[in-house]
C-alpha cells in the first residue's frame, strides 16, 4: 500500500485482491485477435493459441503434489491394479474443479468462500473453509509455519466478521483452530536452542495456549526440570490469585486437568508425587473453596493429593 486513503483502508478490510485488474485495452486487442485466429488453419491457430498459454499450467500443476504422488505409490503397492481406475477419475475430478475454480475467480470475479456461502449455503461453505484450514495446518512443517496458519485464520476471520453483527461471537472457531495448531506444533519436532523455544514460547503465551503437554515441552526445552517446576508454580500462585477461583469449582477443574497433563510428562511415580508435593505446599492454608457460604475443597488440591499418593 502507498499511502492511507479511503481506497487503500477499503483493500485492507476485504483482503488482498485476487489480481490486477485486467487492461480494457489489452482485453480488446486479445479479443480481436483470437477471433482473426479462428478463422485460420489447424496448424496456424495453435501456434497462436499456443503464445496465450500462462501460468494456467502452474496453477495446474498444483493439484499433483507430494501427498498425490505418495498416495499413488501406497495404493499401487499394497492394492496392486485394483485402485487403477481410481486414477483417470481423480483426473477428471481434477479438470472439473480446476475448470469451476478458474470461472469462479476469473469470471465472476468472487471470492469462492463467499460464492459458496451465497449459492451452496452457509454450512457447506464453513465445511469447505474448515477442510482448507486443516489441511494447512497439516501441511505445516516446523512450529512457526504452523503458527502463521493460526495468524493468518485469525486475521481472515476478523476480516470476514467485522462487519457482520451476526457472527461477533466467533470464540469457538477461534479456540478450535488454535488448538489444532498446537496439536500439530506438539507432534512436530521442537526448535533447537534455548532461545528457538523463548520465541516459541511468546508465541504460544500470545496465542493463549491451553496444551500442557506442549508447555512443558518447551519449558524444559528452555531450562531443563528446573524451569518446569518454576513455571508450573507460578501458574498455582496465578491460579490462586484469579477472581474465577472463588465463583465456583469450574476453575479449580480446569486447572486439575491441566494439572494432571503436566504430571503425565514427569516420568516416573516417585517424580509425580514429589512434584505434586511441592505443589501442594502452594496451596496450604489455601485449600478451600466458599461457594455459597459453605466451603468446599478445591478440585486443584484434589488432583494433586492424588497425584501426591495422599
Amino acid at each position: 500500500m502507498t499511502g492511507t486513503g479511503g481506497t487503500d483502508l477499503d483493500q485492507v478490510r476485504q483482503g488482498l485482491r485476487m489480481a490486477a485488474p485486467p487492461d480494457p485495452g489489452q482485453l480488446v486487442a486479445e479479443r480481436a485477435e483470437l477471433a482473426a485466429l479462428a478463422a485460420q488453419p489447424f496448424a496456424r491457430r495453435l501456434r497462436g493459441y499456443w503464445r496465450f498459454v500462462g501460468p494456467g499450467f502452474l496453477q495446474s500443476a498444483m493439484t499433483l503434489g507430494s501427498g498425490t504422488a505418495a498416495n499413488c505409490l501406497f495404493a499401487g503397492a499394497v492394492f496392486g491394479y485394483q485402485l487403477l481406475w481410481v486414477a483417470p477419475l481423480g483426473m477428471l475430478l481434477g479438470v472439473l474443479v480446476m475448470a469451476v475454480i478458474a470461472h469462479q475467480t476469473l469470471s465472476t470475479q468472487a471470492r469462492p468462500l463467499a460464492a459458496m456461502a451465497q449459492h451452496g449455503g452457509r454450512w457447506l461453505a464453513i465445511a469447505w473453509a474448515g477442510a482448507a484450514v486443516l489441511a494447512a495446518i497439516d501441511a505445516t512443517s516446523d512450529p512457526a509455519a504452523a503458527l502463521a496458519v493460526q495468524d493468518a485464520f485469525m486475521a481472515g476471520l476478523a476480516t470476514a466478521t467485522a462487519s457482520d453483527e451476526r457472527h461477533e461471537d466467533t470464540g469457538l472457531y477461534a479456540a478450535t483452530v488454535r488448538d489444532l495448531v498446537h496439536a500439530r506444533v506438539l507432534a512436530l519436532p521442537a526448535p533447537e536452542g534455548p532461545a528457538a523455544n523463548r520465541d516459541l514460547l511468546a508465541a504460544l503465551e500470545r496465542h493463549g495456549c491451553q496444551d500442557a503437554s506442549l508447555l512443558a515441552r518447551t519449558w524444559r526445552a528452555i531450562g531443563g526440570e528446573a524451569e518446569f517446576a518454576a513455571r508450573t508454580h507460578a501458574a498455582v500462585v496465578g491460579y490462586l490469585g484469579s477472581e474465577s477461583r472463588q465463583q465456583g469449582k469450574r476453575a479449580g477443574e480446569a486447572f486439575g486437568r491441566q494439572l494432571a497433563q503436566w504430571a503425565r510428562t514427569i516420568p516416573g511415580r516417585d517424580g509425580k508425587r514429589t512434584w505434586a508435593a511441592g505443589l501442594l505446599a502452594g496451596f496450604e492454608g489455601r485449600e478451600m473453596l466458599q461457594i455459597r457460604g459453605k466451603p468446599v475443597l478445591d478440585p486443584a488440591v484434589e488432583q494433586l493429593r492424588k497425584l501426591a499418593g495422599q
